[in-house]
């Protein structure tokens, strides 16, 4: 098949890298996969509701290891499948595949927005095919893979449960003075100096929006990974950043790469009341009044009759 049979998205892979034969024909494309609303780093993960943006290999790790995937740190240990390699440009996550067929070499990557390929193993980390020197995305620096005992072992790690039942992060976590374990948004020191749990009615709306907001971290989707799904602390980071996603636009709380987005509040809707002439809206006192706008005042009460005196008929006027 002649490039002049390939679509632009193939046309371009075949131009950044070498490997990719010129009739693209050892690499496929499986166009059922065009979604945009996951990205390569997610993907391999099996993470397919959401991006994973690292910003350092540090970062990745993190991303990595909520979900359950560590590193392989001997070079000589074989590839299985579902291990994931991480490319990088400069110390920078730049790309990632996961290993379909280890005997084959053979791999899966999400394109960015666009498809996921089925391609060889080195053929993402060749050079681009008119500069011998350049990379589209680096070559691979990392191998991870999934491990159920040293997820176990982070997780351990990195959350504990309060008295009252509920899983946070360890590092939230606050014990008042009688021994119970809190947040510590919920922690409140009183005038004696003692630790005890703060009133509801001290309980500030941003506590509410951060211990209550809906969690937007990536979250393994399987056994032993989806245990820590909808906890609403995360693991890395604190800067904001907006975010778009399935919640709408809002403020997110950044994680390394993920984010999570507070609890939508309900726009408190106004409807109009019609007004009659002369009275404003809900005859209520001072409320919304405007230009020639006025407002009811209550009726009088009636004068009380005064008793009547000898001789004179009831009001106290002479008889004429």
């Amino acid at each position: 098949m002649s490039q002049s049979g390939l679509s632009r998205f193939e046309q371009d892979i075949i131009a950044d890298h070498s490997e990719a034969y010129e009739d693209g024909s050892n690499f496929v494309v499986d166009w059922t996969t065009n979604d945009p609303t996951y990205n390569c780093f997610a993907y391999a993960v099996n993470f397919t509701t959401g991006f994973i943006t690292p910003q350092n290999m540090a970062d990745l790790g993190a991303e990595y290891a909520a979900q359950g995937f560590f590193p392989v740190n001997n070079p000589d240990d074989p590839l299985l499948r579902g291990d994931v390699e991480v490319y990088a440009s400069r110390g920078i996550p730049a790309h990632a595949h996961k290993v379909t067929n280890p005997l084959s070499n053979e791999c899966a990557s999400k394109m960015g927005y666009g498809p996921v390929i089925w391609h060889p193993r080195t053929m993402l980390q060749s050079p681009r095919r008119t500069q011998a020197t350049r990379y589209k995305y680096g070559v691979i620096v990392a191998r991870y893979r999934r491990d159920r005992a040293k997820y176990e072992a982070w997780y351990a790690a990195m959350f504990t449960s309060t008295t009252s039942g509920r899983t946070i992060l360890r590092k939230d976590a606050r014990q008042t003075s009688s021994g119970k374990i809190i947040h510590k948004l919920d922690a409140w020191k009183t005038k004696s100096g003692r630790i005890t749990k703060k009133p509801s009615s001290k309980t500030t709306k941003s506590s509410q929006a951060a211990r209550h907001g809906s969690s937007r971290a990536s979250v393994p989707t399987d056994d032993f990974g989806a245990r820590h799904q909808g906890i609403h602390t995360h693991v890395a980071g604190g800067d904001e950043a907006p975010h778009h996603g399935a919640h709408g636009t809002g403020t997110a709380v950044r994680t390394g790469g993920a984010t999570r987005v507070p609890d939508k509040q309900k726009p408190q809707q106004q409807h109009p009341q019609p007004q009659r002439a002369g009275l404003s809206s809900g005859n209520h006192a001072g409320a919304g009044a405007g230009a020639g706008a006025s407002t009811k005042r209550p009726a009088a009460a009636p004068a009380k009759a005064k008793p009547a005196q000898a001789g004179l008929p009831s009001g106290g006027h002479t008889a004429k």
